[in-house]
């Protein structure tokens, strides 16, 4: 699993930087999203195997007995850490959708994002700010106008995954022939290829 946000999840947009990018030897308008979102620190499950980042930044309640489903670890294993950096790889072809409060059927659409920059604040009591970048060059006039109008505001987001590509489909006569050994039978009844025919 890789990190994503599949639901509306509310999120500052803290920073907004505007720039060019190289597609061969045109120039593209692209822009850079920084994003802020502070909530519980389950939020750093999303990431997946092989990153543990909640149990390694906190723990349960010594003598805490822990109900079955639930797994409350609102204990810093330290104190002191401030910001910090999470080794995680770039993220490629990620949408990022992001709900500008006129039409809640028509949000901001993102398409291949690159996602970096991960870094997280844990707080004692089991909460954390969790930061992030986002990248693309899918952004036109009107987005970009609407992205600086939110600027510094709290935003709902989803940051979806690829889908992933289908398995080419294997066109030939022995490929039909294993995916459907029955269809062999029927035309040969259809169009008189049966062993009961009568033959010339």
């Amino acid at each position: 699993m890789q990190f994503a946000i599949n639901n509306w999840t509310r999120a500052v947009l803290a920073t907004m930087t505007n720039r060019t990018e190289h597609h061969g030897d045109e120039k593209v308008p692209a822009v850079t999203l920084g994003f802020k979102i502070t909530g519980p620190n389950t939020i750093l499950d999303l990431f997946g195997e092989p990153y543990d980042f909640r149990h390694a930044l906190y723990t349960a309640p010594e003598g805490q007995e822990q109900l079955e489903g639930i797994d409350n670890t609102p204990l810093l294993r330290t104190v002191g850490l401030g910001l910090i950096p999470l080794e995680v790889q770039k993220l490629e072809g990620w949408r990022c959708q992001i709900d500008h409060g006129i039409d809640e059927h028509d949000p901001i659409d993102l398409g291949e994002c690159s996602v970096s920059k991960f870094k997280v604040d844990a707080f004692q009591g089991g909460s954390c700010e969790l930061q992030f970048s986002v990248s693309t060059s899918d952004v036109d006039a009107e987005w970009g106008g609407l992205l600086f109008m939110k600027l510094g505001q709290e935003v709902p987001v989803m940051l979806l995954a690829p889908e992933k590509a289908q398995e080419p489909i294997d066109g030939t006569v022995a490929a039909f022939n294993a995916d459907h050994p029955e269809a062999g039978d029927i035309f040969a009844d259809l169009h008189g290829g049966g062993e009961d025919d009568d033959h010339a």
